[in-house]
């Protein structure tokens, strides 16, 4: 499985965040004393990432293996996080292989296919504000006893100068016997190519809900030469039956894009086999073609009951 593949599946895209409550601050530092590398609560834990740095011009995903390991089964309804400038976002997951040392590193292929979602949040605009999706009350994304808890921080650095990340993020904990688990689906259009200096392009992507859905929160996502942004439901004939999500895309929505919320009540109840339509609309003002995971073009589904992590079928 390709990376960029991979990304979208696991990643959210902090650019897409779970949730966001205070973040957990580790109680007794001095302004000058680093905070302890994990601080936990009754109902939270609160991790304080190790610096690295991101070169001036460049992307990094830097992938954190922590020395915690969920000690029961885990219900996280949200999380919290803040980075340093040019943060696009902080993912949490559990690993489902081989313990790993405590450390981090780049991050490959290999070693996150065995990872699964937790929770995400994070990006520069954080910085003593509220994270972009809250699951509604009741749910929560399930994390097996016994895991080892992972972090992925990605930095884009459009400087000319070097950026020191400073990460930290607090992952929020509820009774499992108290809520219901939830799962996402993506719907990603991966296949384009947009030529250098190309001011108006224009790609989309159908796809079929692999199952009956209810849906409680979506959004769209893209990087910072977005547009434009559509995600509708198509009809028998293919032709649009409702616009679910459209947005002029703003620099802001990279890593803080508009949600649409749902209720448990009154979720957005999707049948299986309908077909959905992503449709973005790119500038791309760089001497390089852009195409994804540097660009994206994806919609992000959380719904309920849990049956695993769906891909919207092409």
């Amino acid at each position: 499985m390709r990376t960029v593949l991979h990304l979208s599946r696991f990643s959210l895209v902090g650019w897409v965040s779970l949730a966001a409550l205070g973040i957990v601050a580790a109680s007794g530092c001095s302004p000058t004393e680093p905070p302890p590398p994990v601080s936990r609560t009754s109902d939270a834990i609160t991790f304080n990432l190790d610096s690295f740095t991101i070169p001036a011009g460049s992307e990094a995903f830097e992938c954190f293996y922590t020395s915690i390991k969920s000690d029961s089964e885990w219900a996280v309804p949200s999380a919290y996080g803040t980075q340093s400038a040019g943060g696009h976002h902080l993912t949490v997951y559990y690993n489902n292989g081989p313990a790993q040392p405590e450390g981090h590193r780049p991050c490959t292929d290999e070693e996150m296919l065995n990872w699964r979602l937790v929770a995400g949040t994070g990006g520069e605009a954080t910085m003593g504000a509220e994270g972009t999706v809250t699951l509604p009350p009741g749910l929560a994304l399930k994390v097996p006893q016994g895991r080892q808890i992972a972090i992925q921080a990605h930095y884009i650095n459009a400087t000319p100068t070097d950026v020191i990340a400073d990460d930290h993020v607090t992952v929020h904990l509820a009774d499992p016997a108290k809520v219901t688990y939830a799962n996402y689906l993506i719907a990603n259009n991966d296949g384009f190519m947009i030529p250098q200096r190309t001011l108006a392009y224009h790609t989309e992507m159908a796809c079929s809900v692999p199952q009956d859905l209810q849906v409680v929160v979506y959004l769209g996502h893209m990087h910072e030469h977005g547009k434009h942004f559509q995600l509708t439901q198509l009809d028998e004939q293919g032709q649009v039956a409702k616009t679910l999500y459209e947005y002029k895309w703003e620099n802001d929505y990279v890593s803080h894009p508009p949600v649409t919320k749902m209720t448990m009540e009154q979720p957005l109840l999707l049948k299986k086999g309908s077909r959905l339509k992503v449709a973005c609309d790119f500038e791309n003002d760089t001497a390089r073609t852009l195409a994804f995971p540097r660009e994206m073009c994806l919609a992000f589904m959380y719904y309920y009951p849990d049956a695993g992590a769906l891909d919207c079928l092409q």
